[in-house]
This record gives structure tokens, C-alpha cells and sequence, in this order.
């Protein structure tokens, strides 16, 4: 007999844990509508940025906004396309940047990622664009899709009065 052991008694069976909660319904479309469809306007007209060269933080040329992906509900711009490379229209590449990695915009687009980063994910569009398909945008950017965030970026808003800093060529 061992002096002063106790007998404990067996742990009662864990509960089941309980069923997670469902995701809150979003107030967004599942698609998005390329603005050059003609059929959707943006809220403010200053979003349109098409024709602007993208630039990373460090000045050096990503390539230039050829087209808006828009949320038809609120008609705000949630991706660039952004066509680098190539010669003449010929052979360049087409990326999808998220509006949420813009920094700022003047009389360029500023995005707070590296030029390769931008350029490591490749897409073409198709006409409309559904959550599925931009999702792994997003994922590759490293942050949250649009329609997961109760809010709505306000980075055209803020437009700078253009400074004419240099730019480097891309390559």
C-alpha cells in the first residue's frame, strides 16, 4: 500500500466542440464587371485611372492600368489590370493588382509591393470576373478580398497633385 497516493477520478469526456459559426452574408455581388464593358460607371469619376503608369516603391515602372474590375453595388474599382512587357501591344502580360496594395495615386499609380511580386502572378481577364477567380489575387498580395472586410478603400479619394518624379523603364 503507498501512503498518501490518491485515486483519481477518470476525466469526464471532453464536449463536443460547438459548429462554427456561419460567415456573415456579404453585401457584394460574386461578380465583378470590367468598367470598358461600357454598362457601369464608377461613383466617382476620379477612380478611373486607366492609362496611368503602375509604379513600386522604389519608382521602378510595373507596367500601365488598362482596365478596372468593378463592384457593381458600390462602383468601386477592386482590381487593376495592369499590362507589362511586350512591344506594341505585342506579348505583354497582363496582371491583376488589388486596389488594397495601392498607396497612393497622382499622375501615378504607387502600389506597396515590388515589381516582381506584381509580376509573379499572371492573368488574363474574362468578362465578368467571379470571387473564385480573384481569390488566390488576393491570397498572393497577402491581403484580405474586398468582400471579407466591412469597409470600402478610399485610396482614389485621396489623389496628389502630380510630382513628376523620375521613373525607371521597365525591362
Amino acid at each position: 500500500m503507498i501512503i498518501g497516493a490518491r485515486k483519481t477520478a477518470p476525466a469526464a469526456p471532453a464536449a463536443p466542440a460547438a459548429p462554427a459559426a456561419p460567415a456573415a452574408p456579404s453585401r457584394h455581388r460574386e461578380e465583378l464587371a470590367w468598367i470598358a464593358d461600357g454598362d457601369h460607371l464608377l461613383a466617382h469619376p476620379a477612380d478611373d485611372v486607366r492609362g496611368l503608369a503602375v509604379v513600386d516603391p522604389s519608382g521602378y515602372r510595373v507596367g500601365e492600368v488598362i482596365e478596372l474590375a468593378i463592384d457593381t453595388d458600390e462602383r468601386r474599382a477592386r482590381l487593376l489590370t495592369v499590362a507589362s512587357g511586350g512591344f506594341l501591344g505585342l506579348a505583354a502580360s497582363e496582371q491583376w493588382i488589388p486596389v488594397e496594395v495601392v498607396t497612393r495615386v497622382d499622375d501615378r499609380v504607387h502600389v506597396d509591393r515590388h515589381h516582381g511580386t506584381v509580376r509573379a502572378i499572371q492573368h488574363g481577364g474574362s468578362h465578368p470576373v467571379a470571387r473564385s477567380d480573384v481569390a488566390a489575387v488576393y491570397e498572393h498580395f497577402g491581403v484580405q478580398p474586398f468582400w471579407t472586410v466591412d469597409r470600402a478603400p478610399s485610396y482614389f479619394h485621396t489623389r496628389q497633385q502630380a510630382t513628376s518624379a523620375p521613373v525607371r523603364a521597365e525591362h
